[in-house]
């Protein structure tokens, strides 16, 4: 089991309005940090990982509802970098809903296109490949013609892209700072699909992000095979969890009980 035993909370709310019976109307940009630290290193060997934070903005408005989010994970010194990554999962399900006819999204996962955004249960987050590694390199591993190996994350972010929302901020890459004792720390980003009144579109979806030692992370997983998150080093647990009524969009209580129903 995960421990969670330090949790460092910032909230940052801009502005809101609230509804009567408790419900959301307008939230714009509400912010949140929260920053697990790697209590229980010893036991694990992993003493040189030392925090994963994760940025949550939460944006809702008549029309439509998000929450985006950035993850860092920081460790003691550059070169240990390489030995822990970034694994998101995920359960829940997105869809549209007209004139009483239910449709999941469609979206490319595990490199497959088509596939409908219904998890039952909870499953690797991969769109592009089958790499559970979040954030990874399609090209990550060997490259025969210049014998050199790609890490499977180079395409982690130098810098929180959600740091300074009113600031353009210049991106940087793991792969060029792969020796730079200046960077200790790396960042993904999620920005899932709205929910939107227009296009009646649900999203109703829980998310754990999770760091974990490379080392434990499988080559290659299937969706399914969610089973490893067991051997995660710490997790922060998220929503993005909205619905459309006839005249706006309000924040879900729960996961739709649509979502963690089996299709048979």
């Amino acid at each position: 089991m995960v421990k969670l035993e330090k949790l460092l909370l910032l909230v940052l709310l801009s502005f809101f309005n609230l509804e009567s019976m408790g419900q959301v109307k307008t939230v714009e940009d509400a912010e949140k940090v929260s920053i697990v630290y790697n209590t229980d290193c010893d036991s694990t060997q992993s003493c040189e990982f030392e925090y994963l934070s994760l940025r949550t903005i939460e944006t809702i408005t008549e029309s439509m509802a998000g929450t985006r989010i950035s993850a860092g994970m920081k460790t003691s010194n550059n070169l240990a970098l390489k030995d822990f990554a970034i694994v998101q999962f995920h359960r829940g399900c997105m869809y549209t809903q007209k004139n009483g006819t239910l449709e999941f999204l469609k979206r490319s996962y595990m490199g497959i296109g088509g596939t409908p955004f219904h998890h039952p249960k909870w499953v690797v987050d991969s769109g592009p490949d089958n790499d559970p590694i979040y954030q990874s390199s399609i090209r990550g591993g060997m490259d025969d013609g210049f014998g050199y190996i790609y890490p499977r994350k180079e395409n982690y972010y130098t810098k929180d892209p959600f740091s300074d929302r009113n600031t353009e901020i210049q991106q940087d890459y793991y792969m060029n700072h792969t020796n730079n004792p200046a960077v200790r720390e790396l960042f993904i980003s999620d920005v899932p699909t709205l929910a939107s009144l227009e296009d009646r579109i649900t999203t109703s979806l829980e998310f754990k992000t999770c760091v974990f030692k490379t080392q434990d992370i499988p080559r290659r997983v299937n969706g399914e095979e969610a089973e490893f998150i067991n051997k995660a080093l710490v997790c922060i647990n998220w929503e993005h969890n909205y619905a459309p009524t006839e005249n706006n969009i309000i924040k879900l209580q729960e996961i739709d009980p649509v979502c963690l129903r089996e299709v048979k």
